[in-house]
């Protein structure tokens, strides 16, 4: 059973091991980028949006705008 989990463990190591961190980094960056553009609108303005918080606490006036 040592074997198996020893062999187990070298195999996820050798697999992070071979991460491009960079890459990875990269990867985050651009990431955070594209959220920050398609959610940047709703975070800086005051104006209604799809993440309203009265969509959460109406929940008359959310049934009546979706159509049910």
């Amino acid at each position: 059973m040592m074997q198996l989990l020893q062999k187990s463990e070298d195999a996820v190591c050798g697999w992070l091991r071979g991460i491009d961190a960079a890459l990875l980094r990269t990867v985050a960056a651009a990431a955070a980028l594209c959220m920050l553009l398609a959610h940047g609108f709703a975070f800086t303005n005051l104006f209604p949006n799809h993440d309203s918080t009265v969509l959460v606490f109406d929940a008359q006036w959310t049934m009546y705008v979706l159509g049910r």
